[in-house]
């Protein structure tokens, strides 16, 4: 299981359910590559014994050497991407600059993108995109983000067309989790 966004709040929720659906392998990816320990993670117990079988890597996966590093150390054994990464970077439309679009982009989008290309010939068993409400319904200040998860949901699109799974999730906020939260806390 490769999840993108490993070591954020919905990263750590969707390994530890990856776990406690018996998942032997977990490999949480993340841009920041920040430390975390096994007992952070509190991974459930699944069919009896923790699941250890996991693994944490540094890399911005919207970038083509960090996606073939990842790619060439695990995606042989990848059956399922759980692509998860994004970041928000809010202001009104005419506010908005090509330095933003690329930050909100980068990894929802374009890492998405690169995902496909190196799995298009795995058998993966499952493709799953998190993506926003703010796709179908916008967003005041978010239109890069809204725009970026279009994408996603239009990747999943292609992806079912071409006899591959694929489904993105346009999510609303999270309770207690994620980055609408972390941006109502900043908003304090």
């Amino acid at each position: 299981q490769l999840v993108t966004g490993g070591l954020g709040a919905l990263g750590k929720i969707t390994g530890r359910w990856l776990a406690s659906l018996g998942a032997s392998s977990i490999l949480l990816v993340s841009r920041s590559g920040g430390l975390c320990t096994q007992d952070a993670l509190a991974w459930p117990q699944a069919n009896g014994a923790v699941s250890r079988a996991y693994v944490m890597a540094q890399g911005d996966l919207s970038q083509v050497h960090d996606t073939r590093r990842v790619a060439l150390s695990t995606l042989s054994r990848v059956n399922s991407v759980w692509h998860l990464a994004g970041v928000l970077s809010d202001s009104l439309l005419g506010d908005q600059s090509a330095q933003t679009l690329r930050r909100v982009f980068a990894p929802k989008s374009h890492a998405a993108v690169l995902l496909q290309h190196l799995t298009s010939t795995l058998d993966v068993q499952a493709c799953v995109m998190f993506s926003s409400v703010a796709a179908l319904l916008g967003t005041a200040g978010q239109s890069n983000y809204a725009a970026a998860n279009v994408c996603l949901d239009t990747l999943a699109s292609c992806r079912s067309a071409y006899g591959q799974p694929g489904v993105s999730l346009q999510w609303g906020p999270w309770a207690q989790a994620g980055m609408a939260t972390d941006a109502a806390i900043r908003t304090r």
